[in-house]
């Protein structure tokens, strides 16, 4: 009987040390997903941060335009 009490409270604990790694597995899974999700996160303000900056290359690019037409228009000039 003791034998059977033995075997019996080995399985049992078996049973909850499986238990346990799953628990573990699910961290790590909810760990890698975070990080995951910060790389998105990051990739994202990136890739903002790098839209902002052409429109702040073109709006520069267009005020050169108008500065140069400005200065080569007729109106500009004095006529004798």
């Amino acid at each position: 009987m003791l034998f059977y009490v033995l075997v019996d409270l080995f399985n049992f604990l078996k049973i909850l040390y499986d238990y346990k790694e799953e628990g573990d597995e699910d961290i790590i899974k909810a760990k890698e997903d975070e990080m995951q999700d910060q790389i998105v996160i990051y990739n994202e303000i990136v890739d903002t941060l790098r839209a902002i900056m052409n429109i702040f290359r073109h709006y520069k690019k267009v005020l050169k335009l108008k500065q140069k037409t400005k200065k080569n228009s007729p109106r500009g000039k004095k006529v004798h």
